[in-house]
């Protein structure tokens, strides 16, 4: 039920952890460490259990991880059921003021974890660093046993700055940041205007005053609320307080053994030029928020726990202003010798830093070295190449040389035929021309030897056999022309033919020459582009390993453009 759940209430630093580690210890109870921790919005079961008190200096006793409790309401991927981030610091103090009502997130969130437990049949004992601002409202929204611890300020404020002093601010930090998302509060927004602090610091007076009244007025509203206050600071001093404590929560039937309580104590940094002026300034200040509070309960204890910060901070100067004079001088050398190390670190960056751009810069002109071996190793292959082109080239030119001094050859002979053939053709013309003038001559004859034979009968005969022999003659004659007839026909065919031959001839000289020039032009062409491209290529690597060159772009070598043909 409802009203078996028990809320502590404290500050940072005050005891809180301890409590709660007296009722866990308990099988009745389950006891939830700080339930508005803003790491429970991410918080998964494999981190659990590196929120240990043995992994910082915590001063909590011994024990399993602080959260362990909310292991079956973690949900996947992370974070506890219900929980929101606000909660932590937004909502520190209610929109109407630490009396004022909690909101329905705030509500509902503390529901669950109660119903959590009791539906396990265990008592719910929730335990809250963040929740002196809204004791009013969570015990309207929770009813049940509430409970504020509070210890003395001056000792809260010296373990904040123990914890800052060994590299922990977080405490520290929770001043400012509580402070700041707290202006709708017109107290705390005043307070933070009166005593400004950009950054929370163990030596800033402002720091410590804000640290002091913002305590003075959260406790004043929280102690007012409160069931039960508990003076951490007697509890381990005061066996009689004590046992008066442990009756209180036996007769709510709630059975809790505070007997192994300690108390420690720690130092404080920040100097006061005038004691009595710091003295009068926070009771002056002190004054006029207890005034302001309605609670006559709330302002006796808050007057009780100012008197309490008074008479600690005389008896801390007592004995600690001399140590704190030392620790001031500490932290000077420490803090020297720590610029020191990071000016050190810083040169140890640079020279890695610069290392590594060294580093980086070799390899890039290794790489570039291995791109221009390729590239020569390519031109190489290149120029291998175009050496064999060449050579085929030349052996095809050579071999159209020859061809055309064949073809010249052909030319010539088929020429001397030619004249051959005219001078044969020429010498059959004078032939024909003599037999022609021959058979005119003999025709003559005969017709002589006709116009005898009527005078001369008796030789008609003879004359008559020399006619037929001369017609014989003359048919062997006209034979013989027909013949030569045909062999100047036959020559005339052949002297075209050795013209289209010749011509044919010539025209394949033209191609051959054409392609033997064209191979030259291309050889010539691609030999020069081979020379251009080595040499761009060695100036590329010139200009690589050029750093300054190569950083502003200046001067880079251009490739020549590829011969038309490749």
């Amino acid at each position: 039920m409802l009203q078996k759940m028990i809320f502590i209430h404290s500050g940072f630093r005050a005891s809180s952890t301890y409590v709660w580690s007296r009722f866990r210890k308990n099988q009745k109870y389950i006891a939830y460490c700080e339930i508005f921790h803003e790491i429970l919005a991410s918080l998964t079961q494999q981190r659990i259990s590196s929120f240990t008190p043995a992994n910082w200096n915590s001063k909590h006793p011994p024990g399993a991880p602080y959260f362990l409790e909310y292991l079956s309401l973690i949900q996947d991927p992370g974070g506890v059921a219900g929980f929101d981030p606000s909660l932590s610091y937004d909502r520190f103090v209610p929109p109407s003021g630490p009396s004022g009502p909690v909101s329905e997130v705030e509500a509902a969130y503390v529901r669950a974890l109660v119903d959590h437990a009791e539906q396990r049949g265990r008592v719910p004992v929730l335990t809250e660093t963040r929740s002196l601002g809204r004791v009013a409202g969570l015990k309207a929204a929770a009813p049940g046993l509430h409970v504020v611890l509070y210890r003395n300020l001056y000792q809260q404020w010296c373990s904040y700055t123990e914890q800052a002093t060994c590299g922990n601010a977080y405490f520290l930090d929770t001043i400012t940041k509580t402070a700041r998302l707290s202006l709708h509060d017109p107290m705390i927004r005043n307070l933070l205007s009166i005593y400004p602090v950009e950054t929370p610091s163990t030596t800033d007076m402002n720091t410590f005053y804000l640290f002091m009244f913002l305590h003075i007025y959260l406790y004043s509203h929280a102690t007012a609320a409160a069931d039960l206050v508990i003076d951490v600071n007697r509890l381990s001093g005061d066996a009689a307080y004590r046992g008066e404590i442990e009756g209180a929560f036996a007769e709510r039937d709630v059975p809790v053994d505070f007997s192994d309580a300690r108390s420690s104590t720690a130092y404080s940094l920040v100097s006061f030029p005038c004691r009595a002026d710091m003295l009068e300034q926070i009771r002056i200040v002190g004054d006029a928020i207890i005034g302001k509070m309605a609670s006559e309960r709330g302002r006796a204890i808050t007057e009780t726990i100012v008197a309490d910060l008074f008479e600690e901070h005389e008896r801390h100067e007592f004995y600690s202003k001399r140590l704190r004079s030392v620790l001031l001088s500490t932290r000077h050398d420490r803090d020297a010798a720590l610029a020191a190390a990071e000016a050190v670190h810083g040169q140890i960056a640079g020279l890695q830093d610069e290392r590594d751009r060294s580093e980086i810069e070799r390899d890039a002109a290794l790489a570039a070295v291995e791109d221009a071996r390729g590239q020569i190793a390519g031109l190489q292959g290149e120029r291998e190449q175009s050496a064999i082109e060449r050579d085929a080239a030349l052996a095809v030119a050579d071999e159209a040389r020859r061809q055309a001094d064949g073809l010249q050859g052909e030319r010539d002979r088929s020429g001397i035929e030619r004249d051959a053939a005219r001078a044969a053709a020429e010498d059959a013309h004078r032939a024909t021309d003599a037999m022609r003038a021959e058979c005119d001559r003999l025709r003559d004859e005969a017709n002589a030897a006709s116009r005898a034979a009527e005078e001369i009968r008796h030789e008609a005969d003879a004359l008559r056999s020399e006619r037929d022999a001369a017609v014989r003659d003359r048919a062997a004659i006209e034979s013989e022309h027909g013949r030569l007839g045909r062999d100047l026909a036959s020559l005339s065919a052949l002297r075209d033919r050795l013209a289209g031959e010749r011509d044919a001839a010539l025209a394949a000289h033209a191609n051959a020459e054409r392609e033997r020039q064209g191979a030259r032009s291309r050889y010539d062409e691609l030999l020069r582009w081979s020379l251009a491209f080595h040499d761009s290529t060695a100036a590329s690597v010139s200009w690589r390993l050029t750093r300054p060159l190569r950083w502003i772009g200046l001067g880079r070598p251009t490739r020549p453009r590829k011969p038309d043909f490749l």
